[in-house]
């Protein structure tokens, strides 16, 4: 396997492949390419190629919905980067949101968690 171990391989697997499951929670849009375009739950554009990427509008991570809840898959959504920075106790501040085709920033919160202290 030119170096790669078969325990290594699996792990990026199944790294892909969660990373496709929370990709699929996200809103699809109509008039966008559904496997390249999504928006998260605050209406922020993300694109699949931008997974991490911090210096792009439409970079996205995975987020914990309750931030106690552990690993599973039920508990991750996808999440605009700059959204996700300023989640805070399981409430998520939208900081971005799409107008079109452009995310823009806004400061509202979106309603809290219900996994959330307050």
């Amino acid at each position: 396997m030119d170096g790669m171990t078969r325990e290594r391989l699996v792990a990026l697997l199944d790294r892909y492949l969660l990373r496709h499951f929370v990709w699929s929670k996200g809103q699809t849009v109509p008039g966008f390419d559904h496997s390249s375009w999504r928006k998260d739950v605050c209406g922020a554009l993300m694109r699949w190629d931008n997974y991490g990427d911090r210096n792009s509008p439409y970079g996205w991570e995975i987020d914990h919905i309750n931030p106690h809840g552990g690993d599973s898959p039920g508990n991750l959504q996808p999440l605009q980067w700059q959204n996700n920075i300023a989640k805070s106790d399981g409430v998520i501040r939208r900081e971005v949101t799409a107008i079109g085709w452009v995310n823009v920033r806004c400061s509202s919160t979106y309603p809290p968690n219900p996994f959330s202290s307050r």
